[in-house]
């Protein structure tokens, strides 16, 4: 879902994604596994849903835990950037809105601006008795270099 390929039918995949991420934990994150890529950690390449990202899971060889996480639109022009971060924005925002605990979601945003290191994150979190989730969106300046990165992290309690 880049600025160039930020169709409606992109945006509804990506919640089509989340939604499943967020409702199917225990079957999504695996249906996502790659090739493994550590002999030690229990880490994965992903079968990337987002256009121009590079992605992996993080997770547990024998539990249901685990974590997203992708790099988007790697070196881009910072236009490219903020743009992808507006539309994944609202298709989060959409998506978790759709959930039966929706409203259970926490949302916050942080700002930083530190060594060559400048962007904006959004991140929004669910606690129930049994299960945590995290999610996470950056719009990031890296040395003058620009990108996005997304993450969804599972935790069975």
């Amino acid at each position: 879902m880049t600025a160039t390929s930020g169709s409606a039918a992109s945006a509804d995949a990506f919640r089509d994604h989340l939604r499943a991420l967020l409702t199917e934990p225990q079957t999504a994150f695996p249906a996502l596994h790659g090739e493994r890529n550590s002999d030690v950690w229990p880490r994965w390449t992903a079968k990337s849903f987002i256009p121009n990202a590079s992605c992996e899971i993080i997770g547990a060889d024998d539990g249901p835990d685990a974590e997203l996480r992708c790099v988007i639109n790697d070196k881009s022009p910072a236009e490219e950037t903020q743009a992808y971060f507006a539309a994944t924005l609202a298709a989060i925002e959409s998506c978790v809105a759709s959930l039966p605990n929706g409203r259970k979601f926490e949302r916050g945003e942080s700002r930083k601006n530190a060594d060559g290191f400048q962007g904006s994150s959004t991140s929004w979190s669910y606690r129930s008795k049994t299960e945590r989730f995290e999610i996470e969106l950056t719009d990031d300046r890296v040395f003058g270099s620009a990108r996005n990165s997304f993450s969804v992290r599972y935790q069975k309690v």
